[in-house]
């Protein structure tokens, strides 16, 4: 008789994943290419059509206004404006460059992800000419995804509704918790009713697609914290309403310490 209890199918296959870049730099055949020749390897993968035809342009905005203890992706305090101007330059040079490659012009891209950081931490109009900028140079899905990661503080209605005139219809909201004392004990300072409130905002700029992030296993998180946020994701008159999309992402740190050994899976589901 099989045993209940064992791992079978998808869940064995889940279980051996790589869990994060970290472990695959590790557990993947990995040669470090020589900082010279770094850039020829790219031209060279650039000059070659696409083995795939789904597609993403991720552009990366690696500034924060504060560095939070839980966070694993590499970024930096934006104290000046002279490092995004440098990094905004940089990032148009690579967009035009690589306009013309049979990469870039072999099917239209599919989805456009600014991440960070938090890409909102810049000015709009910064984010938009960069999104000008790739539809110029790149072809995109007439149903093309554009989506714009934000934290709760760092957005407004202002913002958002010049990101939708710009043709973002995805918004992806740093929650972590909706229990105020967690949020401000992970060093977010907007309490639950102005998380609740923004995403309000979002959902009534007209933005139909709205993610929002969670994290479980938070030093000081009981299990009944944790099921009053997935309520809250779920029912709360904050939520996205047919025929709107309503997603959530779900990370568990590993504490105590939070050595980030913990795993992204994401769900969600559509009314």
């Amino acid at each position: 008789m099989n045993d209940p209890t064992e791992p079978r199918g998808f869940q064995k296959i889940f279980n051996k994943r790589v869990r994060s870049a970290h472990l695959a730099r590790r557990s993947l055949p990995f040669k470090p290419v020589a900082g010279n020749n770094k850039y020829n390897r790219l031209s060279e993968a650039f000059s070659k059509q696409p083995v795939c035809s789904e597609r993403v342009i991720y552009i990366n905005i690696p500034f924060c206004n504060k560095i939070c203890s839980f966070c694993i992706y590499g970024k930096e305090l934006l104290d000046k404006d002279s490092k995004w101007e440098e990094y905004f330059s940089m990032l148009h040079k690579q967009i035009t460059s690589l306009a013309d490659t049979k990469w870039a012009r072999y099917l239209p891209f599919s989805a456009v992800y600014f991440g960070g950081g938090t890409p909102t931490v810049v000015p709009c109009n910064s984010i938009i000419k960069i999104l000008e900028l790739i539809k110029e140079n790149c072809s995109l899905a007439g149903d093309c995804e554009i989506t714009v990661e934000s934290t709760i503080s760092d957005i407004d209605g202002e913002y958002i509704s010049k990101l939708k005139d710009a043709g973002v219809n995805r918004i992806s909201l740093g929650v972590q918790s909706f229990c105020t004392s967690l949020r401000k004990k992970i060093g977010r300072n907007a309490d639950k009713e102005e998380v609740m409130r923004t995403i309000e905002m979002v959902k009534n700029s007209g933005i139909n697609d709205i993610c929002i992030d969670l994290i479980y296993n938070l030093d000081g998180q009981d299990n009944e914290t944790w099921l009053e946020d997935l309520e809250l994701a779920k029912d709360n008159p904050c939520s996205v309403r047919s025929p709107q999309r309503r997603q959530v992402c779900i990370c568990k740190l590993t504490w105590p310490g939070c050595r980030y050994n913990g795993f992204w899976c994401r769900s969600g589901w559509t009314d």
